[in-house]
């Protein structure tokens, strides 16, 4: 029926134009509703793999930044003869830096998010605006 009026497909299937309007709306309402359920499946599923990403990344930067102990140990002869041996051991804890990597990725899974749910197009003056003045809000408690 591509590329025919309402009006010849209401006389080919035997209805009035009126009613093919409200067919074809119908139709439409339920393609974009299909369309928006997949759009928020698809969205669901990738914040899902963006946090898992995020997590790990955390979970990484979290391991690199453990302290890590060394452990020494050196040997020394007294005497002419070498017969006396001292061994001697110490432990050092020290704090790691931490690999830069790993904040790396999770600022690639916050980028794909802000992508993904469209963020950096939205007016956050605008947003802040209206919810400070939101009556639904609770209000802030005044600074004494």
């Amino acid at each position: 029926m591509r590329g025919r009026t309402q009006r010849e497909i209401g006389i080919q299937v035997g209805v009035s134009q009126v009613a093919v309007c409200r067919i074809l709306g119908r139709i439409e309402d339920r393609l974009l509703a299909t369309l928006h359920r997949e759009r928020v499946r698809y969205l669901t599923r990738h914040y899902a793999r963006a946090e898992h990403v995020y997590a790990q990344a955390q979970e990484g930067w979290d391991r690199s930044c453990a302290e890590q102990q060394r452990r020494t140990q050196r040997r020394t002869t007294t005497g002419k003869d070498g017969s006396i041996e001292h061994t001697a051991m110490s432990v050092v804890t020290e704090t790691q830096p931490g690999d830069p990597r790993f904040l790396r990725e999770q600022l690639r899974a916050l980028a794909e998010q802000r992508e993904a749910f469209q963020l950096d197009a939205l007016d956050w003056v605008q947003i802040s605006t209206t919810l400070e003045g939101d009556p639904a809000l609770p209000p802030e408690e005044e600074e004494r």
